[in-house]
């Protein structure tokens, strides 16, 4: 039953995942962080899971296309798609508010390329984010991605998760979270040579 559990809390990784971030995300209710290991291990030793190590990093994890659709329908009946999805989304959450700074110091090359790694994934934490109004976390994620999504030239793509945002957000959304989001859209769009909307978030 665990096992089962795990595979369909697992499915949500659309670019397969680290054992950390799967013990972040999928540890809650009836599986505890201590068990996620030997679970882990038997859906590979079952090869519903595969590894794939990666040179100079810890290992990666995926699950093939077929189970993970078919884990995903099982999880969607499961009454637990919006429990997964919101445990999904505070684990990148507080994963890319702990690597933002990072992004400055000495090892920031490493920190890039862990998110562009995982960028498939925080795509669907944003997508969830927005799809079920919770638009502080959205926010909080785009500020903390903010030098990736710059750097590494997906400032197109930034500028229109800030702007989708903010056409959702309303007075709930602490003034700092709200503010930075608006700072960061202006200064995508001037990049994007948008005047109009850069002044105009700017103000």
């Amino acid at each position: 039953h665990s096992e089962r559990l795990l595979l369909q809390r697992l499915s949500l990784f659309t670019a397969g995942f680290t054992f950390s971030t799967a013990e972040s995300a999928c540890a809650w209710g009836e599986i505890q962080r201590e068990d996620v290991l030997d679970l882990l291990s038997s859906l590979v030793s079952k090869s519903l899971v595969v590894a794939e190590t990666l040179q100079g990093s810890e290992a990666r994890y995926r699950l093939l296309e077929t189970i993970r659709q078919y884990a995903q329908e099982k999880l969607r009946a499961s009454g637990d798609w919006v429990s997964a999805h919101e445990h999904y989304l505070a684990c990148f959450l507080r994963l890319t508010e702990e690597v933002a700074p990072k992004l400055r110091e000495q090892y920031q090359q490493l920190w890039f390329d862990w998110l562009e790694t995982e960028n498939d994934n925080i795509r669907a934490a944003l997508a969830w984010a927005l799809e079920q109004q919770r638009i502080e976390a959205g926010m909080r994620i785009g500020t903390a991605l903010y030098s990736f999504w710059q750097t590494r030239a997906y400032i197109q793509e930034g500028y229109a998760w800030y702007e989708r945002f903010l056409h959702q957000t309303d007075n709930s959304v602490p003034l700092a979270v709200h503010v930075n989001t608006l700072t960061w859209s202006s200064v995508m769009a001037s990049f994007l040579g948008d005047a109009v909307t850069a002044t105009a978030r700017g103000q």
